[in-house]
């Protein structure tokens, strides 16, 4: 999903349909300096929405390859921020034993790809978040910056009200990664 289409909706839900014309024309020709200041602050605050979300409830994951020098892979070659480091897998898709370092991790055989939670990049709006609808949907990510959009502009109410439809569609997707449950047996 593209992060214009999360600014679009949350434009839908607060009224707001001179930024959908925008997001919809592309062209400045006939765009008040107003719109484009509301468009610039919009797309500002979904990436601190994207940011507190990728940081504490709905990972965004990455399988990248490697090249390990010595057996080392430096998180510095990597192209994002890395939050986690989830698994290192060899050229057959084995998962390898690994030891984080500070500056590196160092895998226990030739790592080949390295699966990993990061943080977004501030994004554009023609830019892809890095979440797919499976993973949380745009009408929730909406939801998010509606919420500080009206809590950037003291409509505390509103923002409370547009606070709890996102926690609750979060909670829907953010899901305990073990649902499994020992089996009873009652005598």
């Amino acid at each position: 999903m593209k992060l214009s289409e999360i600014v679009a909706a949350a434009a839908t839900l607060l009224g707001r349909e001179e930024i959908n014309e925008y997001l919809l024309d592309t062209t400045t020709e006939n765009v008040s300096a107003t719109t484009l200041a509301e468009v610039d602050t919009m797309t500002r605050l979904a990436n601190l929405v994207l940011n507190e979300l990728a940081g504490s409830y709905i990972p965004m994951v990455c399988t990248e390859k490697v090249t390990p020098v010595n057996g080392r892979v430096y998180y510095s070659e990597l192209d994002r921020k890395i939050l986690k480091i989830r698994g290192v897998y060899d050229d057959y898709g084995r998962k390898l034993f690994f030891v984080v370092h500070p500056e590196y991790l160092h895998a226990r055989g030739e790592a080949d790809s390295v699966e990993y939670e990061y943080l977004p990049d501030n994004l554009g709006l023609t830019e892809e978040t890095g979440y797919l609808d499976k993973d949380v949907s745009v009408s929730v990510l909406a939801y998010g910056l509606a919420a500080e959009v009206c809590l950037s502009e003291n409509r505390f109410d509103e923002a409370v009200m547009w606070r709890k439809r996102y926690s609750d569609g979060v909670a829907s997707f953010a899901l305990p990664e073990s649902a499994v449950m020992k089996s009873r047996c009652w005598l």
